[in-house]
């Protein structure tokens, strides 16, 4: 009785350390999945490059009333006006948008199609065939969806780097709207309005020379026009004025200038200059020399040296010698000399000047008489005024 007891007890207690190690094993499991599951998606995440999404929006409206011209209607008022965008219209524009036309200007203006270059390991692809696949990889990214009950298509597109992605939207907007403009706007419209302002520009200046001939020859011409005309004339000629008398006193000074440079400027120039040596005096002098040292020698066979004839002898050789040194260190130059281009030069913008000065002192001259003849003219305006 006591032995079947203990081992009861015994059984039980090992089904209880199987059942704790069990749970144990499992929570292992799920702790080991779910931080397997943590560090994949960390890693995923960190590997996968960022996305940048730029967005558009484009409201759609009617531009253009069609006015309903009835006998009645005669005032030229809209019958029936509706500026409802029909579902219709929101489709035309977003098959527009997803034109395949315009979406490889896009990707070519964009700049995608120089993003799919191939690896350097195969061959390399053509820009049509790049900007083709550019254009067709676009096409599945934009997302176009027209907002509800709003006349709104709202544009998305997303990419690795926000210059690209906005820079994509700018080109797709741009390019759309010139489109859409020249899909819309009416054939022969600017040649209609262009003629028309052709027109009523040429009744004007035919109506503006009627009333100037019609005052002219009726003397109607308001004084106070005409003085207004004078003081504007009178201010003319006194800016002309100043500006002549500028360019009067900008040509005096360049004038002095360039007879300064021609005063330090010499009329020639040396163009080569070569040393001769004093080659005849020192071939006499070693004729000399040569000659004295045979007398020298022949004495020497008759009288000793010492003596009065060898002296001399001696002494002329010394003296011929010192001659014939300063004839071998003595040179001769010879040059030759050529006009100097830059005084030429300096010569010819002088002239230049000069005539320059004179044009303007004649214009400073005419201005001045005709300010003198419109300020006159301003005077008796002023007094008959008065």
């Amino acid at each position: 009785m006591k032995g079947e007891l203990t081992t009861g007890f015994g059984s039980n207690s090992i089904s209880l350390r199987d059942g704790a190690s069990a749970l144990f094993r499992r929570r292992v499991l799920v702790l080991f999945t779910f931080f397997a599951v943590a560090v994949g998606t960390a890693v995923i995440t960190y590997l996968l490059p960022n996305k940048y999404e730029s967005r558009m929006k484009i409201l759609v409206k009617n531009q253009r009333v069609d006015v309903a011209i009835t006998p009645e209607a005669t005032g030229g008022a809209p019958v029936g006006v509706d500026n409802e965008v029909s579902e219709n219209e929101i489709n035309s524009e977003i098959e527009l948008l997803t034109s395949r036309d315009l979406l490889t200007q896009v990707a070519k203006e964009s700049g995608l199609g120089q993003a799919k270059t191939s690896s350097f390991w195969r061959k390399p692809v053509p820009e049509a065939e790049r900007i083709e696949k550019a254009a067709t990889d676009l096409s599945k990214e934009l997302v176009i969806t027209p907002v509800k009950k709003a006349n709104v298509i709202s544009i998305s597109y997303s990419a690795n780097s926000p210059e690209v992605a906005a820079a994509v939207l700018k080109q797709l907007g741009d390019l759309y709207l010139e489109k859409h403009l020249k899909l819309h706007h009416p054939t022969g419209a600017s040649d209609f309005f262009k003629d028309k302002a052709d027109q009523y520009e040429t009744q004007l200046h035919d109506s503006e020379k009627q009333l100037t001939d019609f005052q002219q020859d009726n003397n109607l011409v308001v004084l106070g026009q005409q003085k207004d005309l004078t003081l504007q004339k009178t201010a003319e000629a006194k800016s002309k004025l100043l500006e002549s008398e500028a360019a009067v006193h900008e040509a005096t000074n360049r004038i002095n200038r360039i007879e300064q440079q021609l005063a330090d400027t010499p009329k020639r120039i040396v163009t080569q200059s070569k040393s001769i040596p004093a080659q005849y005096s020192a071939e006499r002098l070693n004729t000399m020399m040569v000659e004295l040292q045979n007398r020298r020698t022949q004495l020497l066979t008759k009288f000793r040296p010492d003596d009065r004839l060898v002296r001399e002898v001696d002494a002329q050789i010394r003296t011929t010698r010192e001659a014939l040194a300063k004839a071998e260190s003595q040179t001769a130059t010879e040059q030759a000399t050529d006009l100097n281009p830059l005084r030429q030069t300096l010569e010819t913008e002088l002239s230049r000047a000069r005539l320059e000065q004179t044009g303007a002192q004649a214009r400073r001259d005419t201005l001045a008489a005709q300010l003198r003849d419109y300020e006159g003219s301003l005077k008796k305006l002023e007094g008959g005024a008065d």
